[in-house]
């Protein structure tokens, strides 16, 4: 690779689908034909944050998430008040404090607080899938109420493991299910 073309920090232009015309601090998606979108739900995996936009609208100089570059403006969505939270992705491809509730893509880490159609400097995070929290059955009461009778089970105590291992197969497969949504498994 010739040294001619290093760069010394990953903002790289982009083609733009359609304009994206005043939309400095938004997120970005790829299309098929590897031009810029926005981001249109919380749940897209964003390539990166618009850093400027040529006056067309139909370029942009890209800051992709994961590379390495300094700290970037990001355009808010809602109020940040608490710099201990990571910021996610809106379903306008702004950001917001991650408010737990739901599946969503965990994109930057806030350097201020700031107010909705604020840009807040922030470091820009490699996207990361977080989901919702994984509801854990309680199968220790069947389980213990057939050790109770181990020496002549009976039916109803047969029944009732059945269903404590249908509980902790259900809990399996809701913490594989958790697993492949964040990323954790292929």
């Amino acid at each position: 690779m010739s040294t001619l073309f290093a760069r010394t920090h990953a903002i790289v232009p982009i083609i733009a689908a359609a304009s994206l015309l005043g939309k400095e601090g938004y997120f970005y998606k790829l299309n098929g034909s590897n031009q810029a979108i926005l981001c249109a739900a919380v749940t897209d995996v964003p390539h990166g944050l618009i850093a400027a936009v040529s006056k067309d609208g139909l370029e942009i100089s890209a800051a992709p998430l994961g590379g390495n570059h300094g700290t970037m403006k990001v355009k808010l969505g809602a109020d940040v008040t608490d710099l201990r939270l990571d910021l996610t992705l809106r379903a306008d491809a702004t950001a917001e404090s991650n408010d737990n509730a739901g599946n969503r893509v965990v994109v930057a880490r806030p350097l201020e607080v700031g107010v909705a159609d604020e840009e807040i400097e922030a470091v820009l995070l490699y996207p990361r899938l977080v989901g919702n929290a994984v509801t854990i059955g309680n199968a220790n009461g069947a389980i213990g109420a057939l050790n109770s009778t181990a020496v002549n089970p009976t039916k109803a105590d047969f029944d009732a493991l059945l269903a404590a291992t249908e509980v902790l197969a259900d809990d399996v497969r809701a913490i594989y299910a958790a697993l492949q949504a964040n990323g954790t498994l292929g």
